[in-house]
């Protein structure tokens, strides 16, 4: 019995023993590949022998480069029981492999521009790509649509170059735009510029068959684009989609080949796809050739579970780099994501996890990792952990965050987020539905530099999402560098207001405790808010410790006296704040939401005061270099059965 018990048990070890296989960029030689045993030189070909072992396993990938991978629902494996790895393995300069999403320029197929002496210019149709490969800016498709981007060694590292446009940046994912105004507005669709300036836009309509503009239209917190058009009288313009502007209103205008005047910028004509570039060097000093991005991800997983990926390098995308959506179990473990159309890491789904990576240069959103569901508190159970994300939103400034957060039960920790024109993190409330979060030890630094009414931190409780989003904890992170950096382009419609955390529209719910503000603007704006506890803070050199209002019983009053039936938050069609509250009631988890914050059902009846910022705490902070600790008084704060006390003037 005993010998048949140990034959048993040594079978079953050696049926579940992990496999390893060795994947290969497709130029490797045959004699490599027989040196290594399990080898593949073709992704379809691994997926196919990968689909078939139900066992744990390891792929080892190789240095070099590799097109785009794509999983799907039959690749997936049983979490925790047949997950497979995939591990990069370093070259001897100690370069991981790269997933790579861009077309290498020759460098042979340039060729002078005959008509300005600093432009080279070279036929990407004769090169084999087409318009379905070469995604062009178009405005009709909203914000931050797949597009490629032309990148450029400078220095010995790859570059996102500028579009051309007027007035120019510099290259570099840190810098600041530069903008021109609008000098006056005419029935809030027609605007003029300086004089000197009339006679350039004027230039770009009757010369560029796309001139499009970019602009703070209406508010220094959102910019959208449009092309260009002329308006009803002589010297003035307008925009097609048209836009609501504002005197002084922001704008730069891109996608200008009459405007390729400055090294690094180029641009692509639509109807002959040929490529112009103002080299940064000349072609006979370029260590390596220009890179056009041309697939839409470099990574997609759909459904996909059991799968983990480690040290390898993902980069030259039209959309975003990795594609993650609804995902059970996998990881992405210090990867460098870069040279993005979009995001750099999109991910839903349950489980998932982002750690120790580097994200930056997107064109929009760094890392978006979102998942869970509110109505029946299925938590997501999602990491994101010692992260370094930063240079986001190169397209589109704003609303594309360092990282972006939603859901249920997820964690945000230890990760620097940092040089972002808007926000650094976003997510919750009317951006995504959340409960019960936690943020802590976070870096946050020189965030929302170039805009206004804006959180390096943000969340917003607007579309009756504020009272809803319960359960958030934010502690042990640290501001520093939050400011508009001023006029002539940090700001235009709007004067500069910038806070570290900004709880608007009345978010409630959150904790928020041993956070560390310097440097600052103002460190937390409390936008009307119920029940939130901000205690044991430090602020240091900020403008402002602390701005708390009561817009609910004032200028928001609509939004929380109200009649509309119960209403679930963030639909389009919820503005009732106690309906959203009732909504959640009825839900799944109802009982226990009822049961663990019991001022949602008190925020549905008159006793419990709706809308009134009802019991907050700020307490127990300390502050020092500023000219104020917070904009109400605690005399205030307490006719609204809010508490102010104990927060001391420390040195």
């Amino acid at each position: 019995m005993s010998i048949r018990v140990a034959f048993i048990v040594t079978f079953c070890a050696c049926a579940q023993a992990e496999k390893v296989l060795h994947l290969f960029p497709s130029n490797t030689p045959q004699t490599v590949l027989d040196s290594e045993i399990n080898s593949f030189s073709s992704f379809q070909s691994l997926r196919t022998e990968l689909r078939g072992i139900k066992t744990k396993t390891k792929v080892m990938v190789h240095p070099g480069r590799y097109a785009p991978f794509e999983f799907d629902e039959q690749d997936s494996r049983i979490v925790g029981q047949s997950d497979v790895e995939f591990i990069g393995i370093k070259d001897k300069q100690g370069d991981p492999p790269v997933v790579y999403g861009g077309f290498d320029i020759p460098t042979s197929s340039f060729k002078p521009d005959p008509t300005r002496p600093n432009v080279l210019m070279t036929d990407l149709k004769a090169l084999g790509l087409n318009n379905t490969a070469v995604s062009l800016l178009n405005v009709s498709l909203g914000d931050c649509a797949p597009k490629s981007d032309l990148y450029f060694s400078v220095g010995g590292q790859m570059q996102r170059m500028v579009l051309a446009r007027y007035p120019n940046k510099p290259i570099g994912s840190k810098a600041a735009w530069a903008y021109e105004h609008a000098v006056t507005v005419e029935n809030g669709t027609t605007f003029t510029v300086s004089a000197n300036l009339t006679a350039r836009l004027e230039n770009w309509i009757a010369k560029e068959p796309y001139p499009v503009v970019q602009g703070f239209w209406s508010w220094d917190w959102r910019d959208t684009q449009a092309v260009l058009v002329k308006g009803p009288s002589a010297g003035t313009f307008s925009t097609n989609p048209p836009q609501t502007l504002k005197t002084e209103a922001r704008f730069v205008g891109i996608n200008l080949n009459s405007e390729l005047d400055m090294p690094g910028e180029y641009y692509i004509d639509a109807a002959t796809l040929t490529l112009y570039f103002y080299a940064p060097v000349p072609p006979s000093q370029w260590k390596s050739p220009p890179v056009l991005s041309i697939h839409e991800n470099c990574m997609s997983l759909n459904n996909v579970s059991g799968m983990n990926f480690a040290s390898m390098n993902y980069s030259f995308s039209t959309s975003a780099a990795i594609n993650a959506f609804d995902i059970d179990g996998v990881t992405f473990s210090a990867v460098a994501v870069f040279g993005t159309g979009e995001s750099g890491i999109y991910m839903t789904g349950l489980n998932g996890k982002i750690e120790e990576s580097v994200v930056f240069d997107t064109g929009c959103t760094g890392i978006s990792l979102m998942g869970g569901d509110v109505d029946s508190h299925t938590p997501g159970k999602h990491m994101a952990i010692g992260n370094t994300v930063f240079g986001n939103a190169q397209r589109t400034r704003t609303y594309q965050p360092g990282i972006e957060w939603g859901g249920v039960g997820n964690y945000y920790a230890h990760n620097t987020v940092t040089d972002s024109p808007h926000n650094c993190f976003l997510g919750g409330g009317n951006e995504a539905r959340a409960m019960e979060c936690t943020f802590e030890y976070n870096v946050i630094q020189r965030c929302a530099f170039e805009t206004s009414d804006v959180g390096a931190f943000y969340t917003c409780g607007q579309q009756a999402s504020a009272w809803v989003n319960r359960g958030h904890i934010f502690r042990h992170n640290s501001f520093s560098d939050i400011r508009n950096e001023g006029p002539p382009d940090g700001t235009g419609v709007q004067g500069a207001t910038v806070q570290a955390l900004y709880l608007d529209d009345q978010m409630s719910g959150w904790t928020i405790y041993n956070n560390t503000f310097t440097n600052c603007q103002r460190g937390i704006l409390l936008g009307g808010g119920r029940v939130n506890q901000i205690h044991n803070n430090s602020f240091k050199d900020c403008d402002e410790a602390i701005s708390f209002d009561n817009r609910g019983l004032n200028w928001q009053l609509s939004s929380c006296k109200c009649t509309q039936p119960a209403c679930k938050d963030d639909s389009g069609s919820c503005e009732c704040n106690p309906s959203a509250s009732k909504y959640v009631l009825t839900t799944t988890a109802g009982s226990y939401y009822d049961t663990t914050y019991p001022d949602l059902r008190n925020s549905t009846v008159p006793e419990g005061r709706p809308c009134t910022p009802v019991g907050n705490k700020i307490v127990d902070n300390t502050y020092c270099n500023t000219t104020g600790f917070c904009t109400m008084t605690a005399a205030q704060a307490a006719e609204y059965d809010s508490i102010i006390a104990n927060n001391v003037n420390q040195c």
